[in-house]
């Protein structure tokens, strides 16, 4: 689960932003190249790690427990549950900031809730919560177990 919560929000910052730069090099026929594709890349990951990793750390663990108690497992709610949460923080971040001069496009909020659902893929993918309590699989945690 530590590994999922930390490499979480740097693929989700990451994957966002070679989507981000993907679509506006198709777009614009200006587009500098692999170059500028490779260090957008490197950028979404720092950030995602920077301004995702304590949201993840906060707020992943109650999520994901909330979760498996739920009986809520798969793929397509951790994806969802991911967009929701940066979307919520996005939001936060916005009110806080109506006092300066903070320009957002709907490309960075749209690329911004991408990296929420990247990055909740990316711990369903590591974390695997659907093959939790299968015969002849380790349960990972107590918790995992239903009484």
């Amino acid at each position: 689960m530590i590994l999922g919560l930390f490499a979480a929000p740097i693929a989700g910052g990451a994957g966002s932003m070679f989507a981000l730069v993907f679509v506006d090099s198709l777009l614009n026929l200006d587009f500098p190249g692999l170059r500028s594709l490779t260090v957008s890349v490197m950028f979404g990951g720092y950030y995602g790690g920077v301004l995702g990793l304590p949201v993840a750390l906060i707020f992943g663990p109650l999520i994901h427990m909330l979760m498996l108690d739920h009986d809520v497992r798969r793929w397509h709610s951790y994806a969802a549950f991911g967009a929701l949460i940066a979307s919520c923080i996005f939001l936060l971040v916005l009110a806080a900031s109506m006092h300066t001069p903070f320009y957002i496009s709907g490309a960075v909020a749209a690329s911004i809730i991408l990296a929420g659902a990247i990055g909740g893929l990316t711990f369903w993918l590591i974390r695997r919560p659907d093959r939790d309590n299968l015969p002849g699989l380790p349960v990972d945690s107590p918790h995992d177990k239903k009484a």
